[in-house]
């Protein structure tokens, strides 16, 4: 974490960096991001507009990735009503020009939604290529194609059991 954004300053490192998630953040980057991240928004909203302040709001977790000064995308955890964790990451499409360097810091973040969940658990729109690769690499399995929100678009349902 570049220690210019914990004191309020922009960080313009080129490596992304994470740190915890600002409605500053989510006002920056909620116009920006990717068309497949605002489908699947609106697969469970009316509206994009305030899902990244809701988010960090309702979140035990809630962080942003920056790269070069700005946040580029935004992940955290949310809980669920019946027990497990429901994971999540919105992003623009620098995000996915920086997939390695951010990929290498994202195992710590999933062991800590596991410390309070065992599983782990969300939907992704099939088309969301990054996002599926993503979860995949951090040991995600996809379980099921299935419609899925207010479109009845197709999503894999997608799981994490801890220690599995």
């Amino acid at each position: 974490m570049c220690s210019r954004v914990q004191s309020g300053q922009e960080c313009s490192t080129k490596k992304p960096h994470v740190h915890e998630a600002t409605i500053k953040d989510a006002e920056y980057l909620e116009p920006k991001l990717r068309d497949i991240d605002k489908r699947e928004v609106l697969a469970v909203r009316e509206k994009v507009d305030g899902v990244l302040t809701l988010a960090i709001e309702k979140s035990l977790l809630a962080y942003s990735i920056y790269y070069k000064g700005h946040p580029i995308g935004m992940f955290g955890l949310s809980s669920s009503d019946i027990g497990f964790g429901i994971p999540w990451l919105l992003c623009t499409n620098k995000l996915p020009k920086v997939a390695l360097s951010f990929l290498k810091q994202c195992p710590k973040y999933v062991n800590q939604m596991h410390t309070h969940y065992k599983t782990l658990t969300n939907y992704v729109h099939c088309e969301n290529t990054v996002a599926i690769k993503w979860l995949e690499y951090l040991g995600f399995k996809m379980l099921f194609k299935v419609e899925y929100g207010r479109n009845n678009e197709m999503y894999y349902q997608f799981m994490r059991i801890q220690n599995v």
